[in-house]
């Protein structure tokens, strides 16, 4: 059945568009079908969650209501029944809430009171409610799990329950809100379906039993572990929706929620056909769709196939036609100028060039017989079947048949059977086979006499490739037969012979073969070339006795001249005076020189006789090959003696070499082991053969030297290796083995040979060697060898790290060279050399033009063996950072004892202040306003404020001034500081301020850092008299282990960091070092405190930040500050206004002070402002007067520093005798000094020293208000 082309392209075309439809539309219905689901499961997840909180709300509406009863309940209702029942009754309209009933509790679990009233079982005890043990336990409001009532019918029922407590905060009772979970306005129906078969079930986690079905019967079931996987997962707090299977077998879209009031589920479902109903309807549509778009593709495909193809068609039917016999092969006829057009064009250009090829090649049939025909080669050619086609003339005359008579028939018709058969077989391989085949045969010919043959035979093709024939050569190779037939019984019986036996088989073949009567070859005396001695001897058919004979008057003499093969001549006529011709009656002889490869004589081969040799031809032919192959043999004679000379040396040096000498053959396994190796194994050839050997190497080394060695062996390359090998007395030592492959005579590989070096003594040597060298160059200190003059001769890695000297500018120079920039070092070292003796000392040392270092060195002579000093050595240890850290130290050391003094002074600075700025006020209070006592009074308070200011100062450099702090942008602190500036600097000082353009947050008393930068600001325009530039800058900092490591201070992390730079007078850096020191000042007198710095420093330590400076006189000043940046937000600190306080009061007070003058003045002003005060002098006495007055005192005001008790421990003892009594803490030392001591606990209301009135009374309105 022929399928038209039409239809193919049709069905083709159909199938591609039907492919593209598909894959679109499929694609396009996934893509819908995934954002249908997701929409789907978006929604009904929303739905849920609103359900959900929903519920919640419900839940926290009835839980919120059972707290606003429980708080109504009053005492006396509780001690009624009735009362309780009645209140419970009012309460009628709370059944919304709580759709089953209300309850009272007593703690005991005794039901008090009910609504509605008709509940039968008042005065039962609930105590075993779990409800009831919860709330009584927690003291907090509960909703319980679900539970069976006590009513009959028993329903499932929800506790709200709420504790009823007094005034004292004490549980009286307990009311609880019961809500009916099998009524149908529970949850707003959850219970029942959703719309379109959907549903919602909710169930507690606790329990796994539900708590709303649809199917009423389910409430209170209890789901088993395992049962419904999905039920598990939202157990365990899976949230979200999934495609699954219901407890009830659905397969449905379920949403599950966790509630965060309760431990509960909110599960919602639709079953799978009803969610996913629209996804189902676009999956028909695209079916009806599809089907409708295939049948009207095919139609159109049809159609233009069937016009586009036409003219291809026609075409096809005319190449048709052609192939009809007899049919006339016209051109084509096609119109169309399309490809189709064209193909009709080639095809007629095709068919010309067809009928010109046939022309040629009847032409050149005919060159071919006429060519043929002139080789005188016997050729015939047969078809695939055997059957003779031709032949040329030569195959004719070889086998006596006309051409005529040939064609047609096969071998058997014109060979022998078992020749045919031969022939046969040989043809069918031709045939399928490609190339030239050669066989050899033999067979009697036309002249009657057997020829020997070979056949060349090859395959002819067709124009597809396939044999349709053969065609064959006959060469007659009779005559090669018959020599090739010598030859071999030479090679037979002579030239397979070797050495003696050689010589003697040819002479003996020689005289046979040519009749001969004396027949020998001898070769020149290597001692004696005018001598010669014979090989060989065959006289008169029998062998002779060899001797040695003179070339000179000899035919062997005429050879050498000669150089060329004897004619047969009448030897006897040109020597007549050859004795030996005469004795053996030589008429003829006929002999030819033997040569080496160089062309040099070594030896004769003569065939002498009594008569004229009957076949000269055959004998000169023999004589040449015998001479070619004898100059061989002579040669490897020859050869062979040098070796075995060769050999015996060799075997003799190997046997005694110094070395384990081994060799091993093509199989890798060793074969011989020398003299030497065999000594040292102590074992035998035997046992150490083949394998043997290996047991003696180290364990350890084993493997890896077989693998090395047969990997080599493998490769045919030269290898070296050390191992271990096992002595005669079981001593293991080093070896180094070297092995390469070697050759044999034929110059084919033949195995490895190789020698093992002990290596013990050196191996110990260079590991010692090796330890010292990497001690040293390696060692942590600095060493430096030099001869005996001076002359440095080694230096180590550590040397030239702390010098900063090139190894190649050290080696080889004069000490005075490489310690130019180290005088002191030079001095040490050239005071060792000339002494001869140990020295050291602490010198400075500088790498390149600014690095200083300081380095102890020690000097040491080396002593050689003849107990002189050949060497001497210099260890440096770089003791920099130590002596950096000593001084970080002692500096260190003596800020904190300034410190520690600075807080104890202002303690007492601020008991004094007190005292004076207290009693200054009173002063000015009673004073006129036109009092003339009121001036100096206020320079008198003027001089005191100055005074709290540096103790102040004080506390804040000893870092004991506590700090409020805050999450504050640097930036925002340092344009705060800008706006002060102004006033500050003079107009002749520029300043500029350059903040970072991101915020650095930073956790600091904000007021503490603008006084930092004030300060700064403060020192600069000092150090610009004649005015300069100030600048500012703000930028992040990320400080590493190579910034703690090189400055000694600081943690690894991100830093906020403030530079402070002018171009003032600068300074040195002895100033440098102690500005930072307290009291130090290079100002004038009564310019400065020398505090100003040194608040700087502490204020910096207490934010744990720290603070560098960089000077150079004249060059100006550069303050760089680091403080740790938050990343906590930045908190607003909104100004407080101040509101009116009213200060005065009519309590009692105790106030227990143990300064006298600081009591008196306390006293007064209190009992001015109304109080009244009782006085204690120390903290005993002021518990004993508590005791006395313990109801009419209303607070009590405690120094926390005094003799016999301090005040935190007097105030415990207060307690003791009326909890809760109201205190304020005073002292001159700060909070945070207070509590480091245990003497202050925070949360205890404090204020500190100097005290000032309105402070003082504000202070005790807020803690008597508290």
């Amino acid at each position: 059945m022929i399928v038209k082309i039409k239809n193919k392209m049709t069905l083709a075309v159909s199938a591609l568009v039907f492919s593209l439809m598909f894959v679109t539309a499929w694609s396009s219905l996934l893509y819908f079908e995934r954002e249908i689901k997701a929409s789907v499961t978006r929604q009904q997840y929303a739905l849920v969650s609103s359900t959900a909180h929903a519920i919640e709300r419900s839940l926290l509406e009835s839980q919120s209501m059972t707290q606003s009863l429980a708080k109504l309940i009053t005492p006396e209702m509780l001690a009624s029944p009735e009362k309780a029942q009645e209140f419970l009754d009012k309460r009628f309209y709370v059944q919304k809430h709580f759709s089953n009933s209300l309850f009272l509790f007593a703690p005991s679990g005794r039901l008090i009171a009910a609504y509605p009233s008709r509940v039968n079982f008042i005065g039962a005890d609930f105590s075993f409610r779990d409800y009831l043990k919860k709330t009584l336990k927690t003291g907090l409001p509960q909703i319980s799990d679900p539970f069976l009532s006590r009513q009959k019918p028993s329903v499932p029922i929800l506790m709200f329950t709420a504790p009823v407590r007094d005034a004292a905060g004490q549980i009286q009772a307990v009311l609880g809100g019961a809500v009916d979970l099998s009524s149908q306005d529970t949850f707003n129906s959850l219970g029942q379906k959703m719309e379109g078969q959907g549903y919602f079930h909710l169930y507690s986690k606790n329990n796994r039993t539900f708590i709303a079905h649809h199917d009423q019967s389910q409430i209170l079931e209890q789901v088993a572990v395992g049962t419904n996987p999905l039920f598990d997962q939202a157990v365990a707090g899976f949230e979200g929706t999934v495609e699954g299977t219901t407890t009830c077998g659905l397969e449905a879209l379920i949403s599950t929620v966790q509630l965060k009031t309760v431990d509960w589920v909110l599960e919602a479902g639709y079953p799978l056909e009803v969610a996913y109903a629209p996804l189902a309807k676009a999956k028909r549509y695209f079916i009806i769709g599809g089907g409708a778009a295939v049948l009207a593709t095919l139609f159109l495909v049809r159609f233009l196939m069937s016009f586009m193809l036409a003219p291809l068609l026609r075409f096809t039917r005319q190449v048709r036609e052609m192939t009809e016999p007899e049919a006339p092969r016209l051109p084509v006829q096609i119109a169309s100028r399309d490809e189709v057009g064209l193909l009709a064009e080639a095809f007629n250009r095709m068919l010309v060039e067809i009928n010109h090829e046939k022309a040629a090649l009847r032409e050149q049939l005919s060159f071919s017989r006429s060519l043929m025909n002139t080789i005188p080669i016997p050729v015939c050619y047969k078809d695939a079947q055997g059957s003779y086609l031709g032949c040329n003339s030569a195959f004719e005359s070889f086998m006596a048949i006309k051409q005529e008579e040939l064609v047609g028939k096969c071998l058997h018709e014109i060979m022998p059977r078992e020749v045919a058969d031969t022939f046969m077989a040989s043809e069918q391989k031709v045939l399928s086979e490609e190339g030239i085949h050669l066989s050899e045969g033999s067979f009697f010919a036309a002249d009657g006499f057997r020829h020997h043959v070979l056949f060349y035979k090859t395959a002819l093709t067709g124009p597809d490739g396939l044999p349709t024939g053969s065609i064959g050569a006959m060469l007659d190779i009779t005559e090669q037969k018959k020599s090739q037939a010598l030859l071999q019984e030479i090679a037979g019986t002579v030239s397979s012979a070797v050495g003696t036996l050689f010589f003697h088989s040819m002479v003996h073949f020689l005289a046979e073969t040519l009749r001969a009567d004396f027949v020998f070859i001898s070769r020149i005396v290597p001692e004696r070339p005018e001598m010669a001695e014979t090989l060989a001897v065959f006289d008169h058919g029998a062998p002779g006795g060899n001797f040695c004979y003179p070339l000179q008057w000899t035919a062997c003499d005429y050879e050498v001249d000669s150089g060329s093969v004897f004619p047969f001549r009448w030897m006897r006529d040109i020597y007549p005076d050859n004795p030996c011709f005469s004795e053996m009656n030589i008429e003829n002889c006929i002999g030819s020189t033997i040569t080496d490869t160089s062309d040099n004589v070594i030896g004769f081969l003569f065939i002498l006789s009594a008569k004229p040799l009957k076949n000269v031809v055959l004998a000169e032919s023999l004589l040449k090959i015998f001479v070619s192959r004898a100059g061989a043999e002579l040669q490897r004679v020859s050869a062979e003696a040098e070796l075995l000379k060769s050999y015996d040396f060799c075997l003799s040096l190997f046997e005694e070499f110094p070395a384990l000498i081994w060799r091993s053959g093509l199989d890798a396994r060793c074969n011989y082991f020398n003299g030497t190796w065999l000594r040292f194994a102590g074992r035998s050839l035997e046992e150490e053969l083949g394998d043997g050997w290996i047991e003696r190497v180290h364990p350890d080394d084993r493997e890896g030297l077989k693998s090395m060695y047969f990997s080599a062996f493998a490769e045919r390359r030269e290898f070296q290796t050390e191992y271990r090998l096992r002595r005669l007395d079981g001593e293991y030592r080093w070896f180094m083995s070297i092995g390469r492959p070697f050759n044999g005579l034929d110059d084919r590989f033949a195995g490895y040979i190789g020698a093992c070096f002990d290596r013990t003594d050196e191996k110990l040597t260079e590991d010692g060697l090796w330890t010292m060298s990497g001690a040293i160059e390696q060692n942590p200190s600095a060493i430096l060898i030099t001869d005996a003059k001076g002359i440095v001769r080694y230096a180590n890695r550590k040397y030239c790290d702390l010098t900063s000297f090139d190894l190649d500018h050290v080696i080889g120079y004069d000490l005075t060279a490489v310690t130019s920039v180290m005088p002191e070092l030079g001095e040490l070292l050239v005071a060792a050399v000339t002494s001869g003796r140990e020295n050291q000392g602490e010198f400075l040392g500088r790498k390149g033009a600014d690095d200083e270092y300081c380095a102890v060195a020690r000097t040491s002579p080396i002593i050689n063996s003849k107990g002189e000093i050949s060497h001497f050595c210099l260890t440096m240890e770089d003791v920099t950072e130590r002596k950096r850290l000593e001084n970080q130290l002692r500096h260190s050391q003596k800020m904190e004892a300034v410190g520690t003094l600075a807080g104890g002074v202002a303690h007492d600075f601020n008991n004094i202040l007190t005292a004076i700025m207290g009693y200054g006020e009173l002063i000015k209070l009673k004073a006129a306003a036109d009092s003339p006592i009121r001036p100096p009074l206020q320079k008198l308070l003027a001089a005191a404020d100055r005074a709290a200011t540096l103790t102040r100062n004080l506390l804040t450099y000893s870092r004991k001034q506590p700090l409020t702090t805050l999450s504050v942008d640097v930036n925002v602190i340092v344009n705060n500081v800008a706006s002060l500036l102004a006033r500050l600097l003079r107009e002749d000082i520029e300043f500029v301020l350059f903040p970072a353009e991101y915020p650095l947050t930073i956790e600091a008393d904000s007021s503490q850092i603008e006084q930092v930068l004030m300060n700064l600001a403060t020192n600069a325009r000092d150090a610009m008299p004649e005015g300069g530039i100030l600048q500012i800058r703000t930028s992040r900092a990320n400080l590493d282990t190579v910034f703690i490591k090189a400055h000694g201070y600081g943690e690894e992390g991100p830093y906020a960091r403030i530079t402070v730079s002018d171009n003032g007078q600068g300074m040195d850096d002895t100033v440098k070092t102690k500005i930072f020191e307290p009291f130090f000042t290079t100002k004038e007198v009564d310019k400065g405190t020398g505090l100003g710095l040194s608040i700087v420093y502490g204020i910096i330590k207490q934010h744990k930040g720290f603070i560098n400076v960089y000077s150079e006189p004249g060059k100006g000043t550069t303050f760089t500050i680091c403080l740790p940046l938050s990343n906590q937000r930045v908190e607003e600190c909104a100004a407080e206004m101040a509101a009116p306080f009213v200060c005065t009061g009519d309590e009692t007070l105790l106030l227990v002070e143990d300064d006298e003058a600081i009591r008196g003045m306390l006293c007064e002003v209190l009992m001015q402002n109304g109080y009244t005060v009782i006085e204690a002098s120390d903290g005993v006495d002021g518990v004993q007067k508590f005791r006395d007055y313990p109801e009419r005192i209303a607070m009590v005001i405690l120094d926390v520093v005094m003799p016999k008790k301090n005040g935190r421990a007097a105030y415990d003892e207060i307690l003791k005798i009326r909890p809760g009594t109201k205190a304020l803490f005073m002292s001159g030392y700060t909070a945070d000094m207070l509590g480091a001591e245990n003497m202050l606990e925070e949360g205890l209301n404090f204020i500190s020293k100097p005290i000032l009135i309105d402070n003082l009374l504000r202070k005790i309105r807020e803690v008597l208000a508290a």
